[in-house]
């Protein structure tokens, strides 16, 4: 590589912040935590690293999310690497013996070193200048002795613009962002280089949701300055950065907050938007506007998720559909003999609810999920108030409707819709919603005693009547005769009485006749 010289004060150039903890530290702090073992590795990888990195003559600073949780005094999830003083080959000479890969495209100049929890990432100083509008269009150059605050000037936020060197455990702070973390403040480190990426909008979102953080009244004016260029991000970037806001923050709702005075509802996400709009009957919703109740639903929801977790997958389902249960509202409220009433509101928000995943480029298997909670989010609740008299029929249809799985998150999302409610909630005894432990209790009975929560034994298969001596073709005939056996599975009909049915018709076609009969018979 190119031959130069640099000094060491150059590199750093701005005073010690404060003093962070050593290697030996950091050891004994990764001992007291639970499951530290893959941390402590990787972080022992990056001790390395950092060393060779020294004999080289170069150094290595941790930076971001890692020196950041160092000073909120929790366990950091992953180590970044900026190393300065060394040219790439220089670096690349050291990270050679480590099998690793330069990154290319967008990500040139930084490099991926995989260890055993997640990957330690390298990246060398640089300078980028923007020259277009998608995120792509910029040129990257990498100045080795750029020193330490112009290097910072590229991250994004105050809180993320802080680096370690780990082998001192020296804090240097050159934008202030420990201050800002202290004080709650999200702030953007340099105006100039904030708004080269419009994703920072619903990134600095995750971070209020996840930190509890204001934003600064100049970053929120340049926020809104870059709403209208989320339009040219791709789908599944925003995606990413939503999923994030609403399964990561501890207060989900401050980042749907920050998105609101953005203008990235109003400009992008109309669907949304209204519920703020829309009123809702004071009686019943204390709290104010659909737009409130739902940051509330969101809230509540997390923590339900966060104190028993669902299975893998699942979270993300109820998060979602926390987001957008109501969104059926703005279409139906009317006013009725003066009370607000929004009849059918949750048929109507499968719609736009699936227009608001597809701009966010989910799966359709993941729609038809989210919007299943969606068209179904008060059914929990009646059932319950109906309790004494809900046959298991009842309980096995929900559990059919809704894909047996789903049946945990639809009782959480009806809770969460319940607490969402205003802390202050009296409602007259006719349709008052329980207590919500009494209500938990009783769907987990419920659960158990009907297992609801795993798909019912098929009581026909397709092979009972193509591989027999029924000798069924195979054709749409089968696969209908199975599809309504389903269906009077949850009725309580039982094997023998449907293979009965069929052995005892002439034809396939007459089989189903009677099938569909027995359907009317014991669905009434």
């Amino acid at each position: 590589g190119m031959e130069y010289e640099h000094r060491d004060m150059q590199i750093i150039d701005t005073p010690l912040a404060r003093s962070g903890r050593t290697i030996e530290e950091e050891r004994e702090f990764f001992r007291q935590t639970p499951d530290s073992h893959e941390h402590a590795k990787s972080f022992e990888t990056t001790v390395l690293l950092a060393q060779q990195i020294q004999e080289q003559g170069g150094r290595a600073f941790v930076v971001g999310g890692a020196v950041r949780d160092e000073v909120l005094g929790v366990l950091p999830k992953d180590f970044d690497l900026e190393v300065h003083g060394l040219t790439a080959s220089d670096l690349e000479h050291i990270l050679a013996p480590h099998g690793v890969q330069e990154a290319t495209g967008t990500s040139f100049g930084t490099y991926k070193l995989p260890t055993e929890h997640g990957a330690v990432e390298l990246a060398l100083p640089r300078r980028d200048s923007r020259t277009g509008d998608r995120h792509t269009d910029f040129t990257v150059d990498i100045v080795p002795d750029l020193g330490i605050t112009e290097a910072a000037r590229r991250r994004e936020y105050t809180i993320g613009a802080l680096y370690k060197d780990i082998l001192t455990g020296s804090i240097y702070d050159p934008y202030h962002g420990i201050e800002d973390l202290e004080s709650k403040t999200l702030r953007m480190v340099d105006r100039q280089t904030f708004s080269d990426d419009a994703l920072r909008v619903l990134r600095g979102a995750g971070f209020a949701a996840r930190f509890g953080l204001t934003v600064e009244a100049e970053t929120m004016h340049e926020m809104q300055r870059m709403v209208e260029h989320i339009g040219a991000l791709p789908k599944e970037r925003l995606r990413e950065e939503w999923t994030k806001i609403l399964l990561k923050g501890k207060q989900p709702s401050l980042g749907i907050e920050v998105l609101r005075e953005a203008g990235v509802f109003e400009r992008w996400y109309p669907e949304l938007e209204q519920l703020w709009s829309t009123p809702q009957d004071t009686e019943y919703h204390p709290e104010g506007d659909v737009g409130t109740h739902t940051q509330l639903v969101i809230d509540a929801a997390s923590e339900l998720m966060q104190r028993e977790p669902l299975p893998r997958g699942e979270n993300l389902e109820l998060m979602y559909a926390a987001l957008l249960h109501d969104v059926g509202k703005p279409i139906t409220t009317k006013d009725v003999d003066g009370r607000i009433r929004a009849l059918g509101h949750e048929a109507a928000g499968v719609k736009p609810a699936e227009l608001f995943l597809d701009k966010l480029g989910f799966a359709p298997t993941v729609v038809r999920r989210i919007t299943a909670l969606v068209a179904e989010h008060m059914r929990p609740a009646a059932l319950y108030r109906q309790r004494e008299q809900i046959s298991p029929k009842a309980l096995r249809k929900l559990a059919f409707d809704i894909g047996p799985t789903h049946v945990q998150s639809l009782v959480f999302l009806a809770e969460a819709d319940h607490r969402g409610r205003g802390p202050f909630t009296q409602v007259d005894g006719s349709s008052a919603f329980p207590d919500t432990t009494q209500y938990h209790a009783w769907w987990n009975d419920r659960m158990h005693e009907h297992e609801l929560h795993r798909p019912p034994e098929p009581i026909l298969w397709g092979r009972d009547l193509v591989e027999s001596d029924r000798g069924w073709k195979a054709s749409p005939l089968v696969g209908e005769a199975v599809r309504i056996s389903e269906q009077l599975a949850i009725n309580g009909v039982t094997r023998e009485q449907v293979l009965e049915c069929i052995d005892t018709s002439s034809t396939p076609e007459a089989a189903l006749d009677r099938l569909r009969q027995l359907l009317e018979t014991s669905t009434a």
